[in-house]
């Protein structure tokens, strides 16, 4: 670009796709030139370069304008924003898609929890449970009337009431139901 140093440079879409890898001419941290017609640049795009020491410099596309007369030619000049500097192909636009009823993203961490998916009717379930564990029948009978009556107050005012009773009658098998309990307090908002 007419004597003008240039740099390889990747157009991220904010999908975090990579539209194309052009030459571009780096002018401070406003603004950048890429030379031809066939770059497609939107607004909220990226434009990284990778630096020698191994970070993607990182600016945000504010306005792409398309010229085709001049001395340069056919050329766009974008008014970017310097964003900062990123790990090679990482933070900014690029994206992360998590999907999975188990999903997690641990970033500079260690994964400490725990995810308990359960599928179907989770009273149902409950109510299976607490059958294959407690032997106790009039034991069994009360922590199911108490397990009904949170089911139907599910939803409404008093199941944070109904789930408290419950937790005090099952409180000698709370093994039993510590797997369900998740799915239990989600029902609590």
């Amino acid at each position: 670009m007419l004597g003008f140093k240039t740099h390889k440079c990747d157009i991220v879409a904010p999908d975090g796709s990579i539209r194309s890898s052009p030459q571009a001419m780096f002018a401070g941290n406003d603004l950048i030139t890429i030379k031809g017609s066939q770059t497609v640049v939107l607004p909220g795009d990226e434009i990284r370069r990778e630096l020698p020491n191994g970070t993607d410099e990182t600016f945000e596309v504010i306005d792409p304008v398309f010229y085709d007369t001049g001395v340069m030619g056919a050329h766009l000049q974008i008014k970017v924003k310097r964003k900062g500097a990123f790990p090679h192909r990482q933070g900014g636009n690029y994206s992360i898609n998590i999907s999975g009823a188990n999903a997690r993203v641990n970033i500079a961490s260690t994964d400490q929890s725990h995810n308990v998916t359960v599928q179907g009717d989770i009273f149902g379930n409950i109510e299976a449970a607490l059958r294959s564990n407690v032997s106790d029948q009039d034991r069994l009978d009360q922590i199911l009337l108490s397990l009904n009556e949170m089911k139907e107050k599910r939803g409404h005012s008093g199941y944070v009431a109904a789930y408290q009773k419950f937790m005090a009658v099952v409180a000698d098998h709370i093994g039993v139901v510590a797997p369900f309990l998740p799915a239990l307090t989600s029902y609590m908002s």
